[in-house]
């Protein structure tokens, strides 16, 4: 059985990990059979196509998994901004990594909704309701590093070797078919 990770980047996982960033459009449906996925790992990608479209490859990734094969996918998460002091240090990494001058909350929101090539903008809520819609048997929302179904998708998280944020903005949904 594959286990494929979508949206890779530098973040490429040993394997038996499959990696894939650009090579595979989740736009499209996906080259793989039916059924043949124990794991998919679709890391910080969902929020760069469409909504409609995200569906769709989320679609895709419950096709392609293997009867009770988990998907885990993360996006940014603009309701998890829910202090001043998130809304601070996302600030001062805009502002470090000069993607705004005197970044404010609404800097904040403006870049997690459509900065960085992003395209649809998720929230905790919306992910559940989609998991749901899209016939997912199970769902849970691990923290960083964390897996409620399997030590194998423990600490496969790596947004945050590109993103000192990572911890910040990062929405986990964990899915089995």
């Amino acid at each position: 059985m594959r286990w494929l990770h979508f949206g890779c980047g530098p973040n490429k996982l040993p394997a038996p990990w499959e990696n894939h960033d650009r090579d595979i459009d989740i736009a499209r449906p996906l080259p793989f059979e039916s059924s043949t996925a124990r794991y998919i790992f679709a890391e910080h990608v969902i929020e760069h196509v469409p909504f409609v479209e995200g569906m769709a490859f989320l679609s895709e990734c419950r096709r392609v998994l293997e009867p009770g094969g988990v998907l885990r996918f993360s996006f940014p998460d603009v309701t998890r901004f829910t202090s001043e002091w998130q809304v601070t240090e996302y600030c001062r990494y805009l502002i470090a990594c000069r993607r705004a001058a005197g970044a404010g909350r609404a800097d904040v929101f403006r870049y997690i909704i459509s900065g960085s090539g992003h395209r649809a903008c998720w929230t905790g809520d919306m992910a559940w309701a989609v998991l749901i819609a899209l016939g997912f048997t199970a769902s849970a929302r691990p923290d960083y590093g964390q897996s409620f179904y399997t030590q194998d998708l423990r600490d496969i998280d790596g947004h945050h070797k590109t993103s000192p944020v990572a911890l910040l903005e990062t929405s986990i949904f964990e899915a089995t078919k």
